[in-house]
């Protein structure tokens, strides 16, 4: 795919390893979770020769779930 599957897929890597770094610290252990999706808006810009500017910014909302709690 294009750039905006490169991001969002990058998002959602470094937002799953980064939670699995706090669950191994708070629960010695990875706990289950899903954060494998993730939805991007696009935003708006005024293109211009040599720059422009961008008028609204691009929106990314994570989907999936995780847990708090460590059930044994």
């Amino acid at each position: 795919m294009g750039r905006l599957d490169t991001i969002c897929d990058a998002l959602v890597e470094t937002f799953s390893r980064s939670l699995c770094r706090e669950y191994s610290r708070h629960f010695d252990r990875i706990l289950h979770h899903n954060l494998d999706k993730a939805l991007l808006s696009g935003g708006g810009s005024s293109p211009a020769f040599g720059g422009g500017s961008v008028t609204f910014p691009i929106n990314i909302y994570r989907a999936g779930r995780a847990t708090n709690k460590n059930r044994q």
